[in-house]
């Protein structure tokens, strides 16, 4: 688990391949450990159980994730109109609206892209997709838009 996965902590090659950086919140999934009780990253990208403190598993990177892809569909920073305070008690109690993608950028993605997005910011971690169902999912879309070759995919 990385624990803090936002814009700023990605990184961009000579070939344009994204590298996750930072690592220092990573936490590694220890043999009989699936959860983690401690610490967490930037409130704009945490998730709702890492801000209450309670444990969490890969799906708190899910949420990240989910945030991380509307960040890059949107150009904006999630939230960010809002004080870090209010992002923290609007998303622990599910008061605060996800962020909507702006009209004039909702139409320029797939919208199995936006819908991936929107479920990997649900508030019930259980109703997240998991890092291999995310790949599954990208790469059945590039797929269907023709990008799977140019991707490098099988």
């Amino acid at each position: 688990m990385h624990l803090d996965l936002k814009s700023a902590n990605v990184l961009l090659d000579e070939a344009g391949t994204a590298k996750v950086c930072d690592f220092g919140l990573a936490k590694l999934k220890q043999e009989g450990s699936a959860v983690l009780t401690q610490r967490m990253g930037s409130p704009m990208w945490t998730a709702p159980e890492v801000l209450k403190g309670e444990a969490r598993d890969e799906k708190a990177d899910s949420y990240s994730y989910g945030m991380l892809v509307f960040e890059l569909m949107s150009c904006r920073l999630p939230y960010a109109d809002h004080a870090a305070a209010q992002v923290m008690m609007g998303v622990i109690t599910n008061l605060l609206p996800r962020p909507k993608l702006p009209a004039e950028r909702a139409d320029l993605y797939p919208a199995e892209i936006t819908k991936l997005m929107q479920r990997c910011w649900e508030f019930e971690a259980s109703l997240r997709p998991g890092f291999n169902e995310i790949l599954d999912e990208l790469e059945r879309v590039a797929r269907e838009q023709g990008l799977a070759t140019a991707l490098g995919l099988r």
